[in-house]
């Protein structure tokens, strides 16, 4: 690996990174984001990343650029441009996912930085594939070794492995990339020819997917790995018949043990349910496009113009369809840019594929591009059908280093004298110090709402031990404001009621909840406000018709809040 200092600690933190700081547990409430400690963790890593790949050019006083990052660039412009929508209402819920976009152009720009050679390239593979080995083990301990009543909560009844991740078909996109990456290696990589341990580490990964795919039975992983075998299986039959047939042997072998031990934990009906839910989104979501088609309806807005679309009064049949409830993504990456971003914001995104299309073609011949191509395709066909860069930061880590790999093999970064480095150390030094803290204090937050939601006798007290609520800001104002209109119920506080009700009613602008909406109708109702109860708890009904604890609700009935809690 290089012998600069700076090129040293970068793979320091990155082997620190893949090896424990991704597979970090934590009990959680779940969720996605920053909701996921792991997430967090993520983040504090990445930071340090892109702190020392900016430091790093300032020491050899070089800056490393391409015109692949000019044709990002050019995409995240015109992706911004929806926020310019004088209509939009929702912005700052977007926020965090531009920031996310940010820190991984950054991310590539670090990485660019290196120069690393192709030995050093796929040094950095093996570091991710041990990753995956991780996750693989970790997979095969719940589904194999691990006990009802675990401390880890998984639950060995339904016994769908999910790794560290929480959602089994984010494990299983997560395998079907370290299938990518054994693949890319084999072909790629000389030294597997007479390494042992690197044989090995290979095979571990040709055994394992297949073996978990199957118990994990979601499609995401599964059509990934099937992708990724179309894509590499005829690569490695013209470049080593005997790679070819091993790995075939391999999978083979793994497959056979698969079916043979498996047991179906998912209803029959399961996967046409959920192809079923994507349809009805997908087409009403396309049927909402000509009410705001260049910028969308807002960036942040889906989640309650969708709701409040599908289940306006116009559109309520006797035998309608329901939609699932807390919906936040369409579960097609492109049409929620095309429902938040309009027209415009798809143009950005075909930007982004453009720059790294580009990229992939100046690879030298076929064999190189497809291997760099199957290395994504999981990744982006996830994206297709869930949203696996929302739900963990490893997979959009991933995503970067893969988009990073197919800039640096095809030579088009070039390298500029950088005499001006003040500035960039200065950035360097403050986005880790920003980052880190808020990430650490973050997991104290989580730590102490996930303690304080599963206590059974709960003390508002204990919430006043967060040091930073913002990363789980919506929980903790939650719980704060569940508490606040217990007490403001219980003496009788007008301005407590009021102040309540206020917040509920921009909380459900912002993110409709049922258990919000019940909360409301409740404070109310105290407040002997009738006809607005009346008016919230209609419109609960109408977007909720899951929730029955709602439904059952009837303001001629005593006012009661323990339903909606």
């Amino acid at each position: 690996m290089p012998q600069s200092m700076s090129a040293r600690v970068f793979l320091i933190f990155l082997a620190l990174y893949a090896l424990l700081g991704m597979h970090f547990f934590m009990h959680n409430q779940g969720g996605s984001g920053l909701y996921l400690p792991f997430n967090m963790v993520g983040w504090a890593f990445v930071s340090v990343l892109i702190s020392i790949g900016i430091w790093h050019l300032t020491v050899v006083k070089q800056l490393t650029f391409s015109r692949t990052q000019l044709w990002f660039l050019a995409g995240f412009a015109i992706l911004l441009l929806p926020f310019l929508n004088p209509q939009a209402e929702w912005n700052a819920q977007a926020e965090p996912r531009f920031l996310a976009i940010a820190a991984g152009l950054l991310l590539f720009f670090a990485l660019s930085q290196f120069q690393f050679t192709e030995n050093q390239r796929h040094s950095l593979l093996y570091l991710l594939l041990a990753a995956v080995v991780i996750e693989a083990v970790y997979g095969l301990v719940q589904f194999f070794i691990l006990k009802d009543g675990n401390w880890l909560g998984y639950n060995v009844k339904i016994n769908r492995p999910y790794g560290i991740f929480q959602k089994d078909s984010v494990f299983s996109s997560f395998l079907a990339v370290g299938l990518g990456i054994t693949f890319y290696l084999q072909r790629w990589d000389s030294k597997v020819l007479t390494s042992r341990w690197r044989q090995g580490l290979l095979s571990l990964i040709l055994v394992a997917t297949p073996l978990l795919l199957i118990q994990i039975q979601s499609r995401a992983g599964i059509y990934g790995a099937i992708l990724v075998a179309l894509c590499m299986l005829p690569v490695l039959w013209n470049y080593n018949r005997l790679i070819f047939w091993w790995s075939v042997a391999l999978i083979g072998i793994s497959l056979s043990v698969g079916l043979w031990g498996h047991t179906s934990a998912r209803a029959p009906d399961s996967y046409a349910l959920t192809s079923g839910f994507r349809k009805l989104y997908w087409s009403h979501l396309l049927s909402m496009l000509p009410q705001s088609p260049w910028l969308g309806h807002g960036y942040g807005s889906f989640e309650y113009t969708f709701l409040h679309d599908f289940y306006a009064p116009e559109h309520i049949t006797p035998n309608m369809r329901l939609m699932e409830e807390n919906l936040d993504h369409p579960h097609n990456e492109v049409l929620f840019w095309l429902h938040e971003g309009g027209i415009v914001a798809v143009i950005g995104l075909l930007v982004f594929t453009t720059g790294y299309i580009r990229s992939l073609l100046k690879c030298a011949g076929w064999a190189k591009r497809i291997s760099l191509l199957a290395l994504v395709l999981p990744l982006l066909f996830h994206s297709m059908v869930e949203y696996p860069f929302y739900h963990s930061v490893a997979h959009f880590f991933l995503f970067i280093m893969f988009l990073w790999l197919t800039d640096a093999e095809s030579g088009q970064q070039k390298v500029y004298s950088c005499q001006y480095w003040f500035l960039a150390r200065v950035v360097a030094i403050i986005i880790p110090l920003i980052v880190v803290p808020f990430m650490l204090t973050g997991l104290q937050a989580a730590y102490v709402l996930t303690k304080y939601d599963r206590a059974k006798d709960k003390n508002p007290q204990v919430l006043e031990q967060i040091i930073n609520p913002l990363p789980w800001m919506m929980m903790y104002e939650f719980q704060m404001r569940s508490v606040q209109l217990t007490f403001s119920a219980a003496m009788h506080d007008k301005a407590g009621l009021e102040s309540y009700v206020d917040w509920a009613k921009e909380f459900l602008h912002n993110t409709p909840r049922a258990v919000v909406y019940g909360r409301l109708v409740y404070a109310l109702q105290q407040l002997n406000d009738k006809e607005q109860a009346q008016f919230w708890l209609d419109e609960g009904k109408r977007v909720f018709p899951r929730a029955d604890f709602l439904q059952k609700i009837s303001l001629s009935s005593k006012p009661a809040v323990s339903g909606a809690q």
